[in-house]
C-alpha cells in the first residue's frame, strides 16, 4: 500500500511539474530507427557515455556545460576561496561515482537482466548520449525536479558506424516522492535513475512482442 501510494503521489506531482516547467511529453521513450532485436541473444552489453556538447538548463533556455561549470566555480571562489574547483571536482567526478552507476543500476532492474554495464569486449555497446541536464533547485518555498534529454544509441563495438537502433530519451524528470530534493547531486541522480527505469522499461516491453522486437 505504502508503495502504491508512493507511485500515485510522484505521478501527480510529476504532471503537475511537467505542465509548469513545460518539460511535456516527459519520461518518454521513442525509437528513432533500428529494431532491438540483437538484444534478445546478448549476456553483456557495453555502455558508453557521451557528454560532448552538453547545454545545462532545457532545449528552450540553455548554456554550454563550460559556461555554467565557469560561473558556479567564479561564484563560489568569491564566497569562499578554493570551494570552486571542490565543486568542479564533484560536477564532473560524480559521472562516474554516482550517476552512472545508477543508470545502469536501473536499466539492468527494469529490463529484467543484467547484462549492461561496462563490458568493453561485449559485441555492441549502448552509448547515452546526454544533450541537456537541468539540475533543478530546491529551496524550501520554490522547487524545480532535475530534467534530462538524451539519445540512447546501439552500435557494434568493433564497427561503430554500424548504427542498430537509436532511442530519444525525452524530459527524463528527476523527482523524489516527498521532496527532499535539497541536494544537486541527488537531484541529478533522479533523473539518471529515471532515464535508466524508462529505457529498461521500454526495452521489456519490446521484448514481451515478437511483432516489435524481430
Amino acid at each position: 500500500m505504502h508503495k502504491i501510494l508512493k507511485s500515485i503521489q510522484l505521478a501527480g506531482l510529476l504532471t503537475l511539474i511537467g505542465f509548469a516547467t513545460g518539460c511535456v511529453p516527459y519520461n518518454k521513450v521513442i525509437l528513432q530507427s533500428g529494431t532491438l532485436a540483437f538484444l534478445k541473444q546478448q549476456s553483456a552489453v557495453n555502455v558508453r557515455y557521451d557528454y560532448e556538447g552538453l547545454q545545462v538548463g532545457t532545449p528552450n533556455h540553455s548554456v554550454t556545460e563550460q559556461w555554467h561549470i565557469d560561473k558556479k566555480v567564479a561564484s563560489r571562489n568569491e564566497k569562499t576561496a578554493g570551494t570552486g574547483e571542490s565543486w568542479r571536482q564533484e560536477w564532473l567526478g560524480n559521472r562516474t561515482s554516482r550517476y552512472q552507476p545508477k543508470f545502469e543500476a536501473m536499466l539492468n532492474k527494469q529490463a529484467g537482466v543484467t547484462i549492461f554495464g561496462q563490458h568493453p569486449d561485449a559485441p555492441y555497446t549502448l552509448i547515452l548520449k546526454i544533450a541537456y541536464l537541468e539540475p533543478g533547485y530546491n529551496v524550501g518555498v520554490s522547487a524545480k525536479p532535475s530534467c534530462l534529454n538524451g539519445d540512447a544509441t546501439f552500435i557494434e563495438t568493433k564497427s561503430p558506424a554500424n548504427n542498430l537502433a537509436t532511442l530519444s530519451l525525452v524530459n527524463m524528470m528527476g523527482l523524489d516522492a516527498w521532496g527532499f530534493t535539497y541536494d544537486e547531486t541527488y537531484r541529478i541522480d533522479l533523473a539518471y535513475t529515471m532515464a535508466g527505469r524508462q529505457l529498461g522499461a521500454f526495452i521489456k516491453s519490446k521484448a514481451k512482442h515478437k511483432d516489435k522486437i524481430q
